[in-house]
């Protein structure tokens, strides 16, 4: 009897080191002493953030086959966010371990989130608001290097209108003055799409009739200009033609001391450019 004990214990000693107990998430979660489970979302070549989940406190460490590594205590929450580097690399991995030994192998895989369209045709400093396309719920940003000039989320309709929060400006940009347009979705952002802010296009006023209270006003072929002369309130608004001219008659149009405002508009009422002189004055 006692040898058949002992075979029995040896048996059971190898089961339990041959095939240890399995535990459900819930059990795992559970057990403090056991590997708490990993939750990362998923990873592509788009991913800037990575986001996930684990133990409260746990020493959690992150290392990809590109060489970026970081290592941090978890939160209170469990939700964890770590910011990498650069872009992954599609078809590489991306490794975790934690010092509650749990561990987890993610895969990078390619990328969907396409950047933004941009419908303005034009740019400039006085540009107050973008519009454009993009994926419904995604979030649009807008930078110029590392500062972020406004950001709006893409509607069902996959359209989207971004305020700016710089204020107009009546400068001419810095030299090759760039806009960057990214849209975001979780953890994902796309690459940038880049627009040029433009110089301001002319405006010109000429051929001032005090006659017949004309003046010719020049810019771009089909645009509209907001116009008020003389300092009244009193604000028209009309297109200029296919040769980009627009022969302009008011009754306030008396003298060369009359002034006159001029306010070029692109296709979604934005300011693209500001003209502000005396009738018989420079530009």
């Amino acid at each position: 009897m006692k040898q058949i004990m002992k075979i029995i214990v040896t048996i059971t000693a190898l089961s339990a080191i041959l095939c240890p107990p399995f535990y459900t998430n819930t059990q795992a979660n559970a057990a403090t002493t056991q590997p708490a489970n990993l939750k990362i979302d998923p990873l592509t070549t788009n991913t800037t953030h990575i986001t996930g989940w684990a133990s409260p406190g746990v020493f959690l460490t992150i290392k990809t086959d590109k060489g970026y590594t970081g290592s941090f205590n978890v939160p209170w929450d469990g939700d964890f966010y770590w910011q990498l580097p650069g872009r992954l690399q599609e078809g590489s991995w991306v490794h975790f371990s934690g010092s509650d030994g749990s561990t987890a192998d993610i895969q990078v895989t390619e990328g969907t989130i396409l950047p933004p369209t941009v419908d303005n045709k034009i740019i400039t400093n006085l540009t107050q608001k973008i519009h454009g396309e993009g994926t419904p719920g995604a979030t649009v940003s807008v930078y110029n290097e590392s500062n972020q000039l406004g950001s709006a989320v893409v509607g069902s309709d996959g359209n989207y209108t971004l305020q700016l929060s710089k204020p107009a400006s009546t400068e001419n940009p810095p030299f090759n003055y760039l806009l960057t347009f990214t849209q975001s979705i979780g953890n994902e952002v796309s690459s940038g799409f880049v627009r040029l802010v433009e110089k301001f296009p002319a405006i010109s006023v000429s051929n001032f009739d005090p006659k017949n209270h004309t003046i010719t006003i020049t810019s771009l072929p089909g645009y509209s200009m907001l116009v008020v002369v003389g300092g009244h309130s009193d604000t028209h608004m009309f297109s200029l033609n296919k040769d980009g001219k627009y022969i302009y008659q008011s009754d306030e149009l008396i003298g060369e001391n009359t002034a006159v405002y001029l306010t070029l508009l692109d296709e979604f009422s934005n300011s693209l450019a500001i003209y502000r002189n005396f009738i018989g004055g420079s530009n």
